[in-house]
């Protein structure tokens, strides 16, 4: 930690003094130390927090998955008595699915199996999203907020009945989608139901028909 942290002032030394510290940026890239990861990595980001010192980010090489959750965990604060971290699920493409919350139990959970695992409230332990359901998540990443005080967490929804975050169905707790989300719906929809010989089937069949289609 004290080693990593005066290379980043001497960074911003050495940067002289017509460039502010506070807008520089540094990777530490380095191994899992030692001492606790989750010791380590919090003494780190709230050294950046401070004032006039350059902003960072610790990037573990080859980590474990308890390393980088507790890491994560490291990075955020919650002000909730249960001490459970707000968490907003997004897809790849910024659509909130929902908002959720998780543990650092969940965070290391989620990481160590590559899908949408949270805290619930209601039964007092770990979500498995879709062990029921079947509507389980692909996990892509994990990140934390600019106050650090909220997780995202960017996943891929999935299903084998129908893509549904929501328990009532729907992709996002907000009820169905707009714009492009809402016309692939749409096409999905058509492409199930239309029935052998119709228009709406050769379309889709037939590559040069739907061409020729979109052209028009």
């Amino acid at each position: 930690k004290d080693v990593c942290t005066s290379f980043m002032r001497s960074v911003a030394e050495a940067a002289g003094p017509n460039i502010k510290a506070s807008d520089l940026r540094i990777v530490l890239e380095i191994p899992p130390p030692d001492e606790s990861c989750e010791e380590f990595v919090s003494s780190i980001s709230k050294f950046c927090y401070e004032k006039n010192t350059p902003s960072g980010t610790v990037s573990l090489i080859d980590p474990t998955a308890v390393q980088l959750g507790m890491s994560y965990a490291a990075c955020i604060r919650t002000d909730r008595e249960d001490g459970l971290y707000t968490t907003v699920v997004c897809t790849r493409s910024n659509e909130a699915l929902g908002l959720v919350y998780s543990s650092k139990e969940s965070i290391v959970a989620a990481l160590q199996c590559g899908r949408g695992v949270y805290y619930s409230r209601s039964r007092n332990g770990l979500w498995r999203k879709g062990d029921t359901s079947g509507h389980f998540q692909t996990l892509h990443r994990i990140d934390v907020d600019c106050d650090g005080d909220a997780l995202r967490f960017t996943v891929t929804q999935r299903g084998d009945d129908v893509v549904a975050f929501c328990h009532l169905h729907t992709l996002t707790c907000w009820g169905e989608p707009g714009g492009i989300r809402r016309l692939e719906g749409t096409l999905r929809s058509r492409l199930s139901d239309a029935p052998a010989g119709s228009y709406t089937k050769r379309l889709f069949d037939d590559d040069d028909l739907l061409r020729d289609k979109l052209v028009e």
